[in-house]
């Protein structure tokens, strides 16, 4: 039996400042003095956390490690937007959205978990576990928690985390060694969540619900050669909402928008010495499957819209370089190129409804293009 303690102060501030403006006649607003919505409030939250764990061997080939973390979360709202809009708020006192004065909310969880490891055979592992954690909901965007929704309304968002699966490891036969491979199946249920809609006038539409996630990780790692490293990872994934309702209509059972529904990566690298100097080329492909789009006419995720699937090709060169000087040991020049075949691609995109770019791009696509071929070089030295 193996026991442990470990806790955590964590304390953060967020700002929510936002401002929105014409600066044509006759408003000839700007940034620092919008004339439609505007806000800049604070939120200061304190974590504290204390986590025990414990790891139980009944018998040599099963491990049991339950755990439990307790947590405690201090929240205080200060807002300030009349101070750094001070001419708005004489001019336009409709659009401060921050409508609530001073206010702090206190809430602690308790977090479960345990985790079961059984090895039958020498190179298998089957595990399971499940896994309970609670955040915050977010702060900021069209008044939302403490500027909008009063704080005695407000609870944390729960997380919870169901997983099974296996491991195989190969130390040597044939061709391979240190070969390791493992596939997990997974369900995560994010509840309460707090899940506003955003208009494009900057209105927000506050609302809560759950969603859920739900999929399969595969990967493996082998040295085939004892020059070289492969690696590969699949994941499959399906994300939608199982209770979303909002004014009457329900998004229950639609899926949660740019959340890929599959994912792969497959590479290798190899080290070498040539005149003393270690050499580490890399090659690797990365692919991400399609996405659900969100779609701004009806103000909830696409169910047949998805964001199409694409392929990189990426190339590094990493070295290390011996230094034979009082101060420095060695030096490491990297050299990655990525998108190799320079694709062209969105990495992501959205149904306009035409209110942020005119009324004739309702139903268009929007999108932001994806990084085109890129090249990097980074120096780093090691004293």
């Amino acid at each position: 039996m193996i026991f442990s303690v470990r806790h955590y102060f964590i304390k953060s501030r967020d700002n929510s400042k936002n401002a929105f403006y014409s600066q044509y006649a006759p408003y000839y607003a700007t940034r620092f003095v919008p004339n439609d919505k505007y806000r800049s409030d604070f939120l200061d939250v304190t974590d504290v956390a204390a986590f025990f764990q414990d790891k139980i061997h009944p018998i040599s080939s099963v491990d049991i490690t339950p755990g439990v973390r307790v947590e405690q979360f201090q929240m205080n709202y200060t807002p300030f937007t009349t101070e750094t809009f001070p001419e708005s708020s004489q001019l336009y006192p409709k659009g401060n959205q921050a409508i609530l004065p001073t206010d702090s909310r206190s809430l602690s969880a308790v977090e479960p978990s345990v985790n079961i490891s059984w090895r039958p055979i020498h190179h298998l592992a089957l595990f399971a576990g499940y896994s309970e954690a609670y955040q915050t909901p977010a702060f900021g965007g069209g008044g939302g928690p403490f500027q909008a929704i009063p704080a005695s309304s407000l609870s944390l968002e729960k997380g919870q985390n169901y997983q099974a699966g296996f491991k195989v490891h190969v130390a040597h036969d044939g061709y391979l060694h240190h070969f390791l491979f493992s596939a997990n199946w997974y369900f995560t249920r994010f509840s309460n969540q707090y899940l506003p809609i955003t208009l494009t006038n900057g209105d927000v539409i506050n609302a809560d619900g759950t969603s859920d996630y739900e999929g399969v990780n595969i990967y493996a790692v082998d040295n085939p050669l004892y020059w070289l490293h492969t690696f590969a990872n699949l994941s499959f994934q399906k994300a939608y909402f199982s209770n979303y309702t909002v004014k009457g209509k329900s998004y229950d059972g639609l899926p949660v928008a740019n959340v890929p529904d599959a994912t792969f990566n497959i590479g290798a690298y190899t080290k070498s010495f040539v005149d003393g100097i270690l050499l580490e080329p890399r090659i690797w492909v990365q692919y991400t499957g399609p996405q659900s789009l969100y779609d701004s006419i009806t103000k909830s995720p696409s169910a047949t819209a998805k964001l199409p699937s694409y392929t990189l090709l990426n190339l590094a060169l990493h070295s290390k370089i011996p230094m034979h000087m009082a101060y420095f040991r060695n030096v490491g020049v990297d050299v990655d190129l990525l998108n190799v075949l320079g694709n062209r691609y969105n990495s992501y995109e959205y149904i306009s409804s035409g209110g942020t770019y005119g009324p004739n791009t309702k139903g268009d696509l929007i999108g932001l293009p994806g990084a085109p071929r890129t090249f990097y070089v980074s120096l780093t030295a090691n004293f």
